[in-house]
């Protein structure tokens, strides 16, 4: 896409093989009818000083446009990058579990970021999740940032299991959690004739609100259900992948 170009996306999934923002493109997102998903099989790549608005949530609707890179992002392979160049305000999800991304001067970020490193090689880079809570403090050159979610400030009153975003999905898709307490917690996903197909969470973890990515890519389109279990807590959701 060419340099002050607009890119405006509705309500749908989009399967992008390459996707090259030059500098300045305006990302117009309308939420209205529904969540937003940016399937990018090959290659992403974001040009400078971009910026975004999502209808009709603004800011906050960050968590319902999702832009998943499936492949390499820039020269292939496990270690691909994305880079997101100084002076960009990005409202979204970036789901890039084989890549390192890469925040430069003069960040601001709205949503969520899954990768298999982080990094912010600028000093103004302001992370921020969804809600408004700031993630992460003022880092200096070459840091690596851990990608977890902030937990607010006050912990939730009870255990819960939201439904998951986007769905439908292809092929990657979010569910939260809380715990007013720490808590051995197992959620796992199971196919339409009861088979373990998915363990996302095993293990001892802290109170508070979580997130967990479930990327079902190898995995044929269908309805699955996920069963998140928490000492005596026991939620189910079902949840559909359509490739």
């Amino acid at each position: 896409m060419s340099d002050d170009a607009t890119l405006a996306l509705s309500a749908g999934i989009y399967d992008i093989s390459v996707l090259k923002l030059g500098d300045r493109v305006h990302l117009a997102f309308d939420i209205t009818a529904g969540p937003i998903t940016i399937n990018v099989e090959e290659e992403l790549k974001m040009g400078e000083d971009l910026s975004s608005e999502i209808t009709p949530l603004g800011p906050a609707g960050s968590k319902f446009v999702t832009i998943n890179v499936l492949s390499s992002s820039s020269g292939g392979g496990d270690g691909s990058t994305v880079v997101i160049e100084e002076g960009s305000q990005i409202l979204a999800q970036i789901v890039a579990p084989t890549s390192t991304v890469i925040l430069t001067e003069e960040i601001a970020f709205v949503g969520t970021i899954v990768a298999r490193v982080i990094k912010i090689n600028g000093e103004d880079v302001s992370l921020m999740h969804p809600s408004f809570v700031e993630v992460t403090g003022a880092a200096s050159k070459g840091d690596l940032l851990a990608a977890d979610d902030a937990e607010s400030e006050e912990l939730p009153e009870e255990f819960e299991l939201q439904q998951n975003y986007p769905n439908p999905f292809n092929p990657s898709t979010t569910l939260e959690y809380a715990l007013p307490e720490a808590s051995q917690v197992r959620m796992a996903v199971y196919d339409a004739i009861g088979r373990e197909v998915a363990v996302l969470v095993d293990g001892s973890v802290a109170a508070g609100r979580h997130s967990v990515v479930w990327d079902a890519r190898n995995l044929p389109s269908g309805t699955y259900i996920v069963r998140m279990i928490a000492g005596r807590f026991t939620r189910v959701k079902l949840v559909v992948l359509a490739k």
